[in-house]
């Protein structure tokens, strides 16, 4: 099966494996001068660390280039790498999110004059009219998107199969697979909830079924000041959340459960799933190498019709704007950002690439079917405009799930939070 995909939407914080530093030597190009040796700072989260790989094919043909990589979990990296542009010591070439609802999101960091303009570099041709709020900031162009990503539930399929267990395709298959599990004593699904980005990750999972694809124009009219979010779809969401944990399906502890710890138990089959981003993959799959995992749609209701898949555009890379090899950096990325290039990047990210007739990544068919039916939703933090609608969801999540507050409690904060941008 291959894709001409047309990836709609962007996610602002991608999930985390393992943290890492890497030095790789290579080349430079015909932007400097051919003795001349450029050392580029490249910075990434820890989930991109097989980026490595891909970039050896650049320094074995640029041989005066060396580029020092630095991979750190996404929570260290959104706070630090800001931290440090702002200082004028950041690296060279870094990832960003789309749209402008992470600190490390295009538009933040367009507006504070970070990033550099790329809008004349030959990659600019390909970017999709759709993919303009994610990938521009006033008209200008800062990143291309690696690939395209989903969110749903990984896991085992050997582990279902043995236990003699069918993929759920509703509401009350979902929780009766929970029951299942818990009755032959393995955890249904593994939720890191300590990690500050992962509260985000059921929501997102079940809005394209509760929201967008009952109210397609929801993104519109909310930033039009025409709904809310506890006047919509977010409503049931977040009810639905809390009925998995009321039924059962969370793991023991799990408020005191980290990312990591998260994809190891599925990995492990201490957890028969986890609720995360495609991207998560390769950190299973590298605990669990002859594991066979794969993705399923989170379901919401009991018609299968009614049930999408989530879909949005990956990170990209971007240009220090005062990097002091800028020649050299956007000539980088210029090269990531090639078509034939940029599907080795979407597979060491465990996406699916953007480019046409890419093939559907291992694990991915059932999201993908969805897509091609038209059953799907955006990540809904494309639409939020500013980082603190997404901090304050996740925040809100964390504390329904400690008694602080209560699904109309949340859905008010996150409405406060996202008015006041509507305000400015």
């Amino acid at each position: 099966m291959t894709l001409n995909r047309n990836p709609r939407v962007a996610i602002s914080g991608l999930a985390v494996v393992l943290a890492a530093t890497l030095g790789i030597t290579g080349c430079s190009s015909g932007a400097q001068p051919a003795n001349e040796k450029v050392v580029l700072k490249v910075a990434g989260t820890s989930d991109t660390q097989a980026f490595e790989k891909v970039l050896l094919d650049y320094t074995k043909s640029h041989p005066n280039v060396t580029i020092q990589s630095t991979f750190v979990p996404t929570d260290q990296y959104t706070t630090t790498t800001r931290t440090q542009l702002g200082a004028n010591n950041g690296a060279d070439v870094f990832l960003v999110f789309p749209g402008s609802a992470n600190t490390m999101s295009v538009g933040p960091l367009a507006k504070a004059g970070a990033i550099s303009d790329l809008s004349d570099q030959p990659w600019v041709a390909r970017e999709k009219k759709n993919w303009a709020s994610a990938v521009q900031y006033d008209g200008k162009t800062y990143m291309y998107p690696l690939g395209a990503q989903t969110l749903g539930v990984i896991y085992d399929t050997a582990l279902f199969a043995k236990n003699h267990i069918t993929v759920p395709t509703t509401w009350t298959e979902f929780l009766a697979s929970c029951d299942s599990f818990n009755k032959i004593g393995i955890a249904p699904i593994s939720v890191g909830m300590q990690t500050s980005y992962v509260p985000q990750f059921i929501s997102y999972a079940l809005v394209p079924s509760t929201v967008y694809i009952p109210d397609p124009t929801f993104d519109s009219d909310h930033l039009a000041g025409k709904t809310s979010f506890a006047a919509s779809g977010w409503k049931e969401t977040l009810t639905k959340y809390v009925d998995l944990q009321k039924a059962g399906c969370f793991n023991k502890g799990f408020n005191g459960t980290t990312y990591d710890q998260m994809l190891n138990d599925v990995a492990t089959n201490k957890a028969a799933m986890t609720i995360t981003v495609s991207p998560s993959f390769p950190g299973i799959r590298k605990a669990n190498p002859t594991g066979k995992f794969a993705m399923f749609p989170l379901p919401a209701f009991d018609t299968p019709a009614q049930n999408g898949a989530p879909e949005a555009i990956t990170v990209g890379f971007a240009v220090n704007a005062k990097s002091k090899h800028l020649a050299a950096a956007k000539e980088l990325v210029a090269w990531i950002n090639q078509a034939g290039n940029t599907p080795k990047f979407a597979e060491a990210l465990g996406a699916v690439s953007v480019e046409a007739g890419a093939k559907v990544p291992e694990g991915l068919d059932a999201m993908v079917a969805k897509w091609d039916k038209g059953l799907v939703g955006p990540f809904p933090d494309s639409s939020w405009p500013g980082p603190e609608v997404q901090a304050t969801h996740n925040v809100v999540i964390q504390q329904l799930f400690t008694g602080q507050t209560t699904v109309d409690g949340a859905l008010k904060q996150m409405d406060v939070a996202f008015n006041a941008y509507l305000k400015k």
